[in-house]
């Protein structure tokens, strides 16, 4: 496949580096521009604030795939939409997918050493979803949907600075979620660190959460189950935690 990466940072340089690898023809654009008439499918890894102009310095874009792995931290869609990836359909009028901005480009070198395929969360339009799906296997991922690209704002809303209180986290998920129209009765919640105590999954469970699925390991496991239990809630522990300092 021919690639055309917009970006030759720690994100767009170190996709490329992966696909070369996978055996894919990767041609790197930095921000200077150039033309992408030859791409199957274009990856866009920019700053937030110079998608336009990124794009705007790039020629044979009309129609392509284009796949935004831009990170919008502290601030919202650009004016008018409701994601950073629909601003990009906008600008490149083509079919778009959303990915590869929620995992930490400073650890692809260690990818294949992990104990289990990590997973790599995407929203895309149709025709965006297979060759994206591609992608991210040849990058070394599994691809999980989150849904078609009306689902892009809460992926760009996934990354961020740390949540420092176990609480805290748990209720700002809560208040995007219904921010967002989301109706929590039944919903599942996922933790990407263990729960060292009941509070947090209860502040979960108070707004409707059915069931949890976290590592577990936690010292208090047990009180923690019991609380899940008390509210008549599943929970599963993986066995394996994915936060790291």
């Amino acid at each position: 496949m021919k690639i055309t990466t917009i970006g030759r940072g720690n994100v767009g340089g170190g996709l490329a580096q992966l696909w070369r690898q996978a055996g894919h023809e990767v041609d790197e654009l930095g921000s200077d521009g150039g033309d992408a008439s030859g791409a199957d499918v274009v990856v866009l890894a920019t700053p937030f604030d110079a998608v336009a102009d990124a794009l705007g310095k790039v020629s044979g874009l009309d129609g392509k795939v284009v796949i935004d792995a831009t990170n919008r931290i502290g601030t919202g869609p650009p004016e008018g939409f409701s994601s950073g990836a629909e601003h990009v359909k906008s600008l490149t009028g083509g079919p778009v997918a959303k990915c590869f901005n929620l995992n930490f480009a400073r650890l692809y070198d260690e990818i294949g050493d992990q104990g289990s395929t990590p997973s790599q969360l995407y929203a895309a339009d149709d025709d965006a979803r297979d060759v994206t799906e591609q992608l991210i296997r040849d990058a070394g991922f599994e691809p999980v949907s989150a849904g078609g690209l009306d689902k892009a704002g809460m992926l760009e809303d996934g990354i961020g600075a740390g949540q420092q209180s176990r609480v805290d986290a748990v209720k700002l998920a809560v208040e995007k979620a219904r921010e967002r129209g989301h109706d929590l009765a039944g919903s599942v919640l996922a933790s990407d660190a263990f729960f060292p105590y009941p509070d947090g999954p209860q502040a979960a469970l108070d707004a409707g959460v059915a069931a949890i699925i976290q590592p577990g390991g936690s010292k208090r496991d047990s009180e923690v189950i019991d609380a899940v239990e008390a509210a008549g809630a599943a929970m599963v522990f993986t066995g394996t935690r994915h936060f790291r300092h």
